[in-house]
């Protein structure tokens, strides 16, 4: 019976991994590989990529790889604080560097078609900038963006050098100062993970001291019973 019993429990820690997504099927690359490519910075909790598409020159996807995340206000703090940080890097590294110096920057939370959560981040450009040897003009500057601007003939080695541009730029941006709002929405999350972490071992302490009070009561009782039982001598 016992055999039986850890058999059935292996079976079915085995069937809960399996159906636990791994990062890459999060991701989509099991279904699109070439997104791989695209990668140009893994988090703890996202991942940045430039887009595949580029309705403007340097857009890029940070997704959540956290499986099953459809909503914003599904993101715990600790996402949320990185999230900041993410565009944060992101944007001042592209601001900082020749080959992008965007005007402004759209965030975008769209998830028409991948309902897993991921942000667009589209630099907007007032004047065309050059780059990898064509011209990158955005036709939609003062408005919503044309996502279909060059999609439809870009090559794999063109986004490549977008990513790989965006990486270095990104590499100039020091850590965030004391007063960023980033990095106080950081030391935030970690003095209430801190909070949390005292509760909850004070709350282990009540429960073992309530369970040992509890037998130290029933071992009290049943030597009473015991000297009650005695014959009087």
């Amino acid at each position: 019976m016992g055999k039986r019993l850890l058999i059935a429990g292996a079976l079915l820690c085995s069937s809960l991994v399996a159906a636990t997504p791994t990062v890459d099927q999060v991701l989509g690359y099991d279904e699109h590989p070439e997104w791989r490519l695209c990668e140009i910075k893994r988090y703890e909790h996202w991942v940045l990529s430039v887009s595949p598409g580029q309705p403007t020159l340097g857009t890029c996807v940070i997704k959540c790889v956290r499986p099953s995340v459809f909503q914003i206000w599904e993101l715990t703090a600790e996402e949320f604080a990185e999230l900041g940080i993410i565009l944060r890097e992101l944007e001042l590294g592209m601001a900082n560097d020749p080959a992008f110096k965007p005007d402004r920057f759209n965030t975008f939370q769209l998830c028409n078609v991948n309902p897993q959560l991921h942000f667009h981040v589209v630099p907007r450009y007032s004047q065309p900038r050059e780059f990898a040897g064509q011209m990158w003009e955005d036709q939609g500057f003062g408005a919503l963006p044309i996502w279909k601007g060059v999609s439809g003939g870009l090559q794999a080695s063109t986004v490549l050098k977008i990513g790989t541009q965006i990486k270095n730029a990104m590499t100039t941006v020091g850590d965030c100062k004391e007063d960023c709002p980033c990095a106080a929405f950081v030391r935030a999350v970690h003095k209430r993970q801190h909070q949390q972490e005292q509760i909850a071992h004070m709350l282990q302490q009540v429960q073992d001291k309530g369970a040992s009070d509890l037998q130290l009561g029933q071992s009290s009782e049943k030597t009473s019973l015991r000297e009650f039982s005695k014959p009087n001598s």
